[in-house]
């Protein structure tokens, strides 16, 4: 009888662990794990590291520049890992050997990228969103930004669907 009870009270304790967002049964959401978020975010950081700013940067430094990442936003309803993708977008940009990677700090994470490099001496802060891809059911963007000094606009952005 003792375990009848305990029986119950997990039944309704794992209700909720679905990877359907049932807020609507007839139209259930699919949420994608963090694994494919994180193939994603690999896939768009080397399209970001391959493209022509980094060339021209280098051949007007002479240098490597110095990225901030930051995951700036989970514009969803999904509970990813943001901690997580932070860490892999910084061993993704650290492992290229492109860019010299400089961790933001707590207080830096509620900054926007131009306060963030009006303070410090940093070349390019790179941010990351994921948001609710308006255009289909059951998928999500990743967008991932580079913004320069002395710019209101990113200089890359580059986006990719989640499914």
């Amino acid at each position: 009888m003792k375990h009848t009870g305990l029986i119950i009270l997990l039944s309704f304790l794992t209700a909720g662990c679905s990877i359907f967002n049932t807020t609507n049964p007839s139209n259930p959401v699919v949420l994608p794990d963090n694994s494919k978020v994180i193939s994603t975010l690999n896939d768009i950081t080397s399209n970001m590291l391959n493209a022509e700013w980094l060339s021209g940067f280098l051949m007007k430094n002479n240098e490597r520049p110095v990225l901030m990442p930051l995951i700036f936003g989970n514009n969803t309803d999904a509970d990813f890992d943001t901690e997580r993708l932070l860490k892999q977008l910084e061993e993704s940009l650290i492992s290229s050997g492109k860019v010299r990677v400089i961790k933001s700090t707590p207080t830096q994470k509620k900054l926007t990228p131009n306060e963030i490099l009006s303070g410090i001496s940093i070349d390019f802060v790179v941010t990351v969103t994921l948001d609710k891809n308006t255009q289909a059911d059951n998928t999500y963007m990743l967008t991932i930004l580079l913004w320069g000094r002395g710019s209101n606009n990113p200089e890359i952005k580059i986006q990719k669907i989640i499914q």
